[in-house]
């Protein structure tokens, strides 16, 4: 009886306040609401004027959030009527361009960008490779390098685990990956160290892990969908006993989808599989090569993005072939910090003597963009 006394006491006690402080918070989230649409940008598509924030301007069009929803739209510029900002944005663009101002229109597939339409200068959106609110853009030596490698973008991921019961166990991964887009190319460069350590007690430690991966892929467009690529990669691996693996590949390829929000590819061509393994067997053939990859952007802000390729023995298609599949998933933290979980598998037919021919492996890390 005592404990319901106590907390009938607070509530009458407690009760008003929490009104009163329901009633201020409520209040100040309406006002700020009122502040954002007042200060909204603005898009007009087919007679409908849409509230909200201007997130990104690309060759693709504009990427929009609105304000009576979660989620960003990517709206093509040939659906846009009209378009103004009300704050400055820095518009990046070309080879060397750099322009700052609001955005006060759109002309013939131009972008109107400047303090009144007299002055305001015409940037074809073709050109645009990127802006920033025009409150981020101090004169870092971060902005500045961003500023003149343009078409490159890089990350660097890494992630421990420790723990410590009967069996101690530590895990380590480091990895990095190097971009560049510009039509008609692109280039990729990334790898990755993966290393784990077993200490049972009572007994000698371990290792679990030690791999070295590495790849490189270029590709050019023939067209808006069909291109050329080539891509080889190189990998280690002690606990799976191989010494080296190597995959060159390449041929046509055809983009099925390519938006802001949706990427998908398909790959074909012939390939080269080099293994040698401790020991000193070796396994080598020329492969016919099928293979795909793509990306989603999911809501707010997650990424998710995956690669998958087989590539069957031409000359014994039924018992040697390498099947391998990776998967990653990132969820921004910051504007540069995002968390990331990787899957990826391997399948080898052919591998050495006492080793699994599958392989699944799944990874948490943390991800710096810059």
């Amino acid at each position: 009886m005592r404990a319901i006394g106590r907390s009938v006491a607070v509530t009458l006690v407690h009760g008003p306040l929490f009104v009163v402080l329901g009633l201020v918070m409520g209040l100040a989230f309406g006002a700020e609401a009122l502040w954002r649409v007042a200060l909204a940008d603005e898009v007009t598509v087919k007679g409908t004027v849409l509230k909200g924030t201007v997130v990104g301007i690309t060759a693709a069009g504009v990427e929009f959030e609105t304000d009576y929803g979660t989620g960003t739209l990517t709206i093509p510029f040939e659906q846009i009527e009209s378009i103004k900002t009300d704050k400055p944005l820095d518009v990046i663009h070309g080879d060397r361009g750099e322009t700052v101002g609001t955005v006060l229109g759109i002309e013939d597939g131009k972008l109107v960008i400047g303090d009144d339409l007299a002055s305001a200068e015409r940037i074809d959106v073709k050109t645009i490779v990127r802006i920033d609110r025009s409150e981020e853009t101090e004169r870092s030596l971060a902005k500045r390098l961003r500023h003149r490698w343009r078409y490159w973008s890089a990350a660097v991921d890494a992630g421990v685990t420790f723990s410590e019961s009967t069996t101690d166990e530590l895990d380590v991964l480091l990895g990095w990956r190097i971009e560049r887009r510009r039509k008609p190319t692109r280039f990729l460069a990334e790898g990755s160290w993966i290393f784990g350590l077993d200490r049972p007690e009572g007994r000698e430690e371990e290792k679990t892990d030690n791999e070295l991966k590495g790849r490189l892929k270029g590709e050019y467009d023939l067209s808006d969908r069909i291109f050329l690529w080539t891509a080889h990669d190189f990998e280690y691996d002690e606990i799976d006993r191989l010494s080296l693996r190597y995959v060159g590949r390449g041929g046509p390829g055809y983009r099925i989808f390519d938006t802001t929000d949706y990427k998908l590819q398909v790959e074909s061509g012939l390939g080269y599989i080099h293994e040698r393994f401790f020991g000193g067997d070796v396994d080598r053939f020329v492969a016919i090569v099928f293979g795909a990859e793509g990306s989603v952007k999911l809501f707010f802000g997650w990424f998710l993005q995956g690669r998958v390729d087989y590539l069957p023995d031409v000359g014994d298609w039924t018992d040697n072939y390498l099947i391998r599949g990776a998967l990653d998933l990132s969820v921004p933290l910051t504007a540069h910090l995002a968390l990331k979980w990787s899957l990826s598998d391997t399948y080898d037919s052919t591998p050495a003597p006492d080793i699994e021919r599958n392989e699944l492996r799944t990874v948490l890390s943390v991800i710096w963009r810059f």
